[in-house]
Formats: structure tokens, sequence, C-alpha cells
């Protein structure tokens, strides 16, 4: 089944317009990976056993991201309730706790280490201390960001014109790609590779940061999202509501699981495990027992 996710999630604070078809095409693209195989799936019905609701009441339906340490972070955009706030949820006992405010039109959040990385439809990318709330920016005047993502000692953000943006600790934004479209999420392989969904065109991109060639790995017809590495090595998206696996040197996919809820539209795969979590519609949390398989 394919789920519509453009109505629900970009309606008022991810309104993009017309700007998602105006994005940019994939100019170095280097083939297109195989249709996913149509073996049997196991299908994760929630709620189940496999998938357990360990919080409600975050609030909509807001970025967010898992680290290892057994929470959960969430970004919400200018217009909410809790707009321009960073939410910590402790997925064991579901309470929530504000860690900053004031931080602009949020979009993407990533973490990694003592701080998360925040990145607005304002433009600005910030760096947050978890523990304190205090927070500096990295980079501003930016076109409007999405996705966020940490490697090493770098910062990346995508934005509304289809571009990669690599911020090195202390240095200043470039421009490592104009060609990954409109992507919501980043992922990185272990030697550093750029894994992006562009909504837009449907593509699975990967981007190489030294060089800034983009290639697209993958086509669907429709809105991947959940951009994912597994310990594997492989690459993990969510298609409507099949999680589908995809080898980057050979190109081919392999539907893994079908989520059987129509108010998840996204997870993110905790760091190092094949657990994943999601927050849907209604602001609840969920825990999605072997999303990969593995």
């Amino acid at each position: 089944m394919i789920r519509s996710r453009t109505s629900a999630r970009f309606g008022g604070k991810r309104a993009v317009g017309s700007a998602a078809a105006a994005l940019l095409a994939l100019g170095a693209a280097v083939g297109v990976g195989a249709p996913a195989s149509a073996a049997a799936v196991v299908k994760i019905n929630c709620p189940s056993a496999a998938c357990v609701q360990v919080a409600s009441g975050v609030g909509g339906t807001p970025y967010s991201t898992v680290d290892g340490a057994g929470s959960l972070y969430l970004t919400f955009g200018g217009g909410e309730a809790f707009g321009g706030e960073l939410h910590q949820v402790n997925l064991k006992t579901g309470a929530v706790r504000t860690v900053a405010t004031g931080l602009g039109n949020l979009r993407g959040v990533a973490v990694a280490g003592a701080y998360a990385y925040v990145a607005s439809f304002d433009g600005a990318l910030q760096k947050v201390d978890i523990a304190t709330g205090s927070h500096t920016t990295l980079a501003s005047g930016l076109q409007a960001l999405f996705g966020v993502g940490r490697h090493g000692n770098t910062t990346y953000a995508t934005d509304g014109q289809g571009e990669l943006i690599a911020v090195p600790d202390g240095g200043k934004a470039r421009v490592v790609s104009s060609a990954v479209g409109f992507s919501e999420g980043i992922a990185f392989s272990a030697s550093g590779l750029v894994y992006t969904a562009d909504m837009g065109a449907g593509n699975i991109v990967e981007t190489n940061p030294a060089t800034g060639v983009s290639r697209i790995l993958a086509s669907q017809a429709y809105e991947p999202t959940s951009i994912s590495v597994g310990t594997d090595g492989q690459v993990y998206f969510l298609f409507g509501d099949e999680v589908i696996r995809l080898n980057p040197a050979t190109g081919q996919q392999t539907n893994v699981r079908d989520l059987e809820d129509p108010g998840i539209f996204e997870f993110s795969l905790t760091p190092g495990g094949s657990t994943a979590y999601a927050v849907d519609q209604v602001g609840g949390v969920w825990r999605i027992n072997d999303v990969t398989g593995q």
C-alpha cells in the first residue's frame, strides 16, 4: 500500500509549495538500482509485540532522531505549539524534557555525543548542548535547510535547492553537491559517503563529500524517507509502507518489512542496531523491532 506523505507532512510547517518540483535534476547520476525483490515480506502491525508504543503526546509530527543511549530527539517548526524547541524523550519512561527553546523554524536534528545539531527553515545550522540547552550558530544566511547529519568533525545539511552543505568545525559552509534533490534525512557509510533520499524525484543518492560527485543508486516513483545505513553497510529507507534494503554496490533492492500503520511516515534507526523509532501523526512514539531483518 502506498500512502501519501505530502499532504500529511508538508502542509503548514513543512509546506514547500512547488519548490520540490523545481529541484535540480541529478546531473552526475550513474545507473539506477534494480526493483525491490518480491519475496515473502514480514508484516509489522502497530500495535503488536514487534511494534510497541513507548510515549504519547509528544506533539504533532516533528522531525526526530534517536541516539544510542535511550533517547529520542524532536524538533518543531515555527508554526507549531512547540515551535523552535528541541525536546528529548526518554524511551524507557516516556518522559519528555525541553532541551532548548528559541531555535527558530526548525527542521532536521542529529545527535553526536553530548550535542544535538539542528537545521532551520530560516537557513541556520546550530549546535545545542543537550545538558544545558546552550546553543551556538555554526552557519547562517543559507537557503532553507531540511536534513542534518554529523560525521567526524563536519556537520552536513540539505537545503531546498537540492544542495548538500558541509560545515567543518571552525570552518565556513560550502556546497558539496548541487545534485541531491529534496531530502529530509542524511545517512553515512563507515567511510563517510553521504546518502540522501530525494522526495521530489524519488531517488536514493550517494555523494562522495571529497569529490562532490553524486550518483543515483535507486529510483522510486514515490517519496522515499527514513534514509539509514545499517551495521551491515546496507542502505535502508521507507517507501510508502515498505522498508527497503538497498545494496549500494550493486543497486539491488529488497523489501524486508511492511509497516502496517497508516500514521507512520518515517522512522529513525538506532545506531548499531535494527530497532527503529517513529512518531505518528498524533504524537505517539513507537518502537519497531527488527525493522531491517538483520
